[in-house]
């Protein structure tokens, strides 16, 4: 087994780790005080809508173009990586003062103007903190990409929140800190992560900063400005599709609001973690066969990726639509997020939809069209922005309206991405097996909606129609050929996926 391959299994297993840890949180920590949660969680995401303007492309400059310096790959990496550092580090600063030098302009408008003190603004440098650390450890973490080291950041970039975040929120629950420590919290749980990730990239011993030029082969620097720029658009779309829900249900709602819609985005979210086993697989595979103009290859990883994301995340998505009601009554305290049900499931169905479309967006990246690619991120980026303010802020209606101006956005991006590959490739993700699999999970999901509850615990009836589920597509995929490729997974593994 190869590097690569030891680091993709390594760091979905990590991923999982994270996404349990995850699960008991908000089931047994934050409902106890969602206020606080969603604080936090508005604070969080205003540092990663932040981020992209930190970061300016680039993580992505430093993966484009070291394969074209002509100097020593590792002197290439450490010069890539100085440049970077000293870029967040600058960004950072000026960010910083920009905010302490328009302090007094800022306040005395928003209160010449009757307007309110935003989070925004209240907590304004710890954002700014809070988006330099992820900085760092973004820029840290893409160093390691090009050496190949992947999997252990998952535990600094991932796991030390998911353990922080409940502790920053039951120290508060307890009376260990007020408000603000529980910020503080977080920011020091940023920060160790980052000190974590440099303590092991030292370790390896590719913790080295040079200058110098580096010498790159058939590269102007208009190329790598206008990619840093491209790349910075494209994340910052991004960010807007993927982030902005919670800001808005925070911003009209409230704090507590906030908490109770990520639990519904946490939910929905799980549809897609297979999504990433798959894409570290193919993406190698879609560059060289698009480097080849190896259009069946293209065909035979989309479709096939389509087929196994969408029986995953199809049967996913039924055990949500028949057990998340259970799930609200597991404690005390879970019943506050069934007002947003409706929302989970919205969120679920356009996370579903996204699987089934598979691969395109690494098709549509990866190709020459990459540019047109980044365009529709920014567009449906702004797009969410204007849909949520109209479904939020206009309709008023909240969980409910965040969900379908999210479940648009996606589903157009969805839409446009699958239609331009399309076009252009001639390749599409669809075949008769997504058909059968949908009619399989729709018989699926009714026997055990309608199967009664056997026991007054929602654990065991959770467990029982859970088991139900799964039972019954395992036999589907088992004994039809439904999926043949699926088949193909449960004797061989992953890998079979692609051969």
């Amino acid at each position: 087994m190869g590097l690569v391959a030891r680091q993709t299994i390594k760091n979905n297993l990590l991923a999982f780790l994270g996404v349990a840890i995850g699960v008991f949180a908000q089931i047994w920590v934050y409902p106890k005080d969602l206020e606080i949660k969603g604080f936090l969680d508005l604070i969080i995401k205003y540092a990663q809508l932040l981020l992209p303007f930190v970061m300016l492309g680039m993580n992505g400059i430093m993966l484009r173009f070291l394969p074209f310096s002509q100097n020593d790959r590792k002197q290439a990496a450490f010069q890539f990586f100085t440049r970077a550092v000293l870029l967040v580090t600058l960004v950072g600063t000026l960010l910083l003062v920009a905010s302490f030098s328009l302090d007094s302009v800022i306040l005395t408008w928003l209160q010449e103007n009757g307007k309110g003190i935003p989070k925004v603004f209240t907590y304004r440098v710890e954002i700014i903190l809070l988006a330099t650390v992820l900085a760092f450890s973004g820029i840290v973490t893409t160093h390691l990409v090009n050496f190949h080291r992947v999997a252990l950041s998952v535990i600094f970039n991932n796991l030390f929140l998911k353990v922080g975040l409940p502790l920053a929120v039951l120290g508060y629950i307890w009376g260990w800190f007020p408000r603000y420590g529980a910020l503080l919290t977080i920011l020091i749980t940023l920060t160790l992560a980052l000190f974590g990730l440099i303590a092991y990239t030292a370790y390896l011993g590719v913790l080295q900063f040079r200058l110098g030029d580096l010498n790159l082969r058939d590269v102007k620097p208009k190329e790598i400005y206008n990619y840093g720029a491209i790349s910075f658009l494209g994340i910052a779309g991004s960010a807007l599709i993927v982030q902005l829900d919670v800001i808005m249900v925070g911003g009209f709602i409230g704090n507590e609001a906030a908490g109770i819609y990520t639990f519904a985005a946490f939910a929905a979210m799980v549809i897609s973690i297979p999504y990433k086993a798959v894409n570290s697989i193919t993406s190698p595979l879609v560059a060289t066969a698009l480097s080849n103009n190896d259009i069946a290859t293209i065909e035979h990883l989309y479709q096939n990726a389509s087929k196994v994301l969408f029986a995953i995340g199809g049967v996913v998505f039924t055990g949500m639509v028949v057990c998340l009601p259970y799930v609200y009554e597991f404690t005390e305290y879970t019943g506050r997020y069934a007002i947003a049900y409706s929302a989970t499931l919205l969120l679920g169905a356009s996370q579903l939809f996204d699987q089934v479309t598979s691969i395109n967006a690494t098709i549509f990246g990866q190709s020459r069209y990459y540019k047109w690619y980044i365009a529709l991120l920014i567009l449906m980026g702004l797009v969410n922005v204007i849909l949520n303010y109209y479904f939020i802020g206009t309709l008023e209606m909240g969980y409910t309206g965040a969900a379908i101006a999210t479940a648009i956005s996606l589903g157009l991006l969805n839409v446009f991405k699958a239609l331009f590959v399309t076009v252009k490739l001639k390749v599409q993700p669809f075949t008769w097996s997504i058909v059968y699999t949908t009619i399989a999970l729709l018989f699926i999901g009714f026997v055990s909606y309608v199967l009664p509850d056997f026991f007054p615990s929602p654990f065991l009836n959770f467990g029982i129609k859970g088991g139900v589920i799964v039972g019954l597509f395992f036999l589907y995929v088992r004994y039809t050929n439904g999926i043949p490729v699926m088949k193909k997974i449960l004797q061989g593994g992953l890998k079979e996926l692609f051969a």
